[in-house]
């Protein structure tokens, strides 16, 4: 059975626009194909306005799937590319309108179709898939899936990952329409806060996480594992810390996917000679993970007692702010 999380994300996010292509609002015939034009912009903060999409910051592809009459699942139709367009540079229209960054052409009128859309950073250590090269039948959409979290060539599994998503579902039509989506985060980070421990020499945190999320889990921070997954589903995401140590406050965080307990341990060594404690994150309650979220654990003074916070954004201020110019 799959397990889910669901939460409201909050948070800057970016906007992506669908609507159809047409000065025309006739009747569209059976054998006529439609066109279908994908606008993708930022969404500024509190201000509310709309920065154009930077492909180099956040390298992003999407994926077409349609829906197959006889099975009612979504198939995909080899139809993907990368967010950054077939249609040129973005220029502004004499409307205040932005150009089309990618168009899906041919589509099939009165057919549902999915489009999955992912991005992420730059520097992150995920590959977005080719889904032409990876399958040699067309999968549905239940059967793609992402790795989020992958050891390569002797590399440590990465710590801070992020994903971002949205899934479209849409009938194509000649008459004007739009549908707004958004791309949001769909990892959530888990943090440890140190308070008043003295002599420390090394802090490490260890947190079990799912390593990939199917591609049709739909909206609203849901994230599920993919039933087809076959390879080990879970791994344990290591973060440690030598420096920094002699502040009050000492936070050390990983990102992994949404999961509805937290499993995991914080090891602290010290520098008097101390033994080195071994503290259990999981306590008498379920410590869930949710998308675009720190679930942070603040260690006091009184041993392993833990006080468990939800709802601070990740890395909203550092990462978002400007991060689109």
């Amino acid at each position: 059975m799959k397990k889910y999380i669901r939460a409201f994300l909050l948070g800057t996010a970016v906007t992506v626009s669908v609507a159809s292509c047409s000065n025309e609002e006739t009747p569209l015939q059976d054998e006529q194909k439609v066109t279908m034009t994908i606008n993708v912009t930022a969404d500024n903060g509190a201000s509310r306005a709309v920065k154009d999409y930077n492909p180099d910051v956040y390298p992003g592809r999407y994926y077409l799937f349609q829906r197959d009459t006889q099975s009612g699942k979504y198939i995909f139709i080899e139809k993907e590319g990368a967010l950054e367009g077939n249609e040129g540079e973005l220029k502004e229209t004499a409307q205040g309108e932005l150009n089309p960054h990618f168009v899906l052409t041919e589509l099939d009128p009165e057919t549902d179709y999915k489009l999955v859309m992912l991005a992420r950073p730059v520097n992150n250590n995920i590959t977005l898939p080719d889904l032409n090269s990876s399958y040699d039948a067309s999968p549905s959409i239940d059967e793609a899936y992402l790795d989020y979290l992958v050891k390569r060539d002797g590399e440590t599994i990465p710590t801070d990952n992020d994903i971002y998503r949205d899934v479209l579902t849409f009938r194509p039509s000649r008459e004007t329409a739009k549908q707004n989506a958004v791309l949001t985060r769909q990892n959530g980070a888990v943090e440890v806060r140190i308070k008043n421990k003295p002599n420390m020499s090394k802090v490490t945190l260890t947190v079990k996480s799912l390593v990939a999320m199917a591609f049709g889990d739909g909206t609203g921070g849901q994230v599920l594992q993919p039933e087809n997954k076959t390879e080990t589903k879970i791994v344990d995401v290591t973060k440690e810390m030598t420096e920094g140590l002699n502040s009050t406050d000492v936070r050390i965080k990983v990102n992994v996917l949404p999961q509805e307990d937290i499993t995991g341990t914080l090891t602290i060594e010290y520098n008097d000679g101390k033994p080195q404690d071994v503290i259990s994150l999981e306590t008498s309650r379920n410590i869930p993970v949710y998308p675009n979220q720190v679930t942070w654990l603040t260690l006091g003074t009184n041993g392993g007692d833990f006080e468990v916070h939800f709802g601070s954004n990740i890395g909203l201020e550092d990462e978002w702010n400007g991060g689109w110019n």
